[in-house]
């Protein structure tokens, strides 16, 4: 063999031989990664876990923590019960999404500090019991009354106040249409020569029976209403009325 042969030969060889460290080399780097993101995911995954479990405790926390019963100092209170049979205590007094949270044993003694719906909320463990559980003593009997009335009046007001809200609103919406002067016309349930037979609906509602007439000069209209009351219209507008 001649020298250029046998150079030429090494020169091969050499290449070969880093030819194969090269593929040796990337086939290393792809399995660390495969590796290196396969723990990752792994990492995410318990991290994901980890996370919903501190959510669920969380949520229990803030529901134990929400005290649905009287905040006032009319309505505060904190009374020693005893327990009739044993029982559970859940994180919140609505019984189609609450969990438990403890239990409470026959004859064990807690501490009532709030009510809502049928459910004492109680210390230790923190979270509402039922009221049924519960040995009905007179200072509880006497609380539950006084509860009882005071949700009646607080439902009244409630009540009172969607009446003003919708008064409120009815008044802005005839002011818009109407105008500040007819608007509490027709809040007073007042009708008046003049007014147009919608201003007349607002005010005494719908009639029972509308008699038309078309003529020549127009429309005319008869609306009778339940109480004797008879409106006539001429093209809209009320030109008589008969009571």
């Amino acid at each position: 063999m001649s020298t250029a042969q046998r150079v030429l030969f090494i020169l091969i060889l050499v290449s070969g031989i880093f030819s194969v460290k090269a593929q040796s080399s990337i086939d290393e780097q792809l399995d660390s990664l495969n590796k290196e993101e396969i723990r990752v995911e792994s990492e995410i995954q318990k991290t994901s876990i980890l996370l919903r479990t501190l959510k669920a405790q969380l949520n229990k926390i803030q529901n134990v923590k929400k005290t649905v019963s009287l905040t006032t100092e009319k309505n505060s209170f904190t009374i020693n019960a005893t327990l009739r049979m044993e029982s559970i205590v859940w994180d919140t007094p609505d019984e189609i999404s609450h969990s438990k949270v403890g239990k409470v044993k026959f004859k064990q003694k807690v501490m009532l500090i709030g009510y809502s719906r049928g459910y004492f909320l109680i210390e230790k463990p923190n979270g509402y019991l039922s009221q049924v559980a519960l040995n009905q003593t007179s200072d509880i009997l006497d609380l539950l009354k006084t509860l009882e009335s005071d949700e009646k009046e607080k439902e009244k007001n409630q009540l009172r106040e969607e009446k003003n809200k919708q008064k409120e609103n009815r008044e802005k919406i005839l002011v818009a249409k109407f105008g500040y002067a007819d608007a509490q016309k027709i809040i007073k349930k007042w009708y008046w020569i003049g007014m147009t037979s919608k201003m007349a609906e607002e005010s005494l509602g719908p009639p029972e029976d509308i008699n038309s007439t078309v003529g020549s000069w127009g429309e005319h209209e008869q609306w009778v209403y339940s109480n004797g009351l008879y409106l006539y219209f001429e093209n809209g507008l009320l030109k008589s009325y008969q009571k």
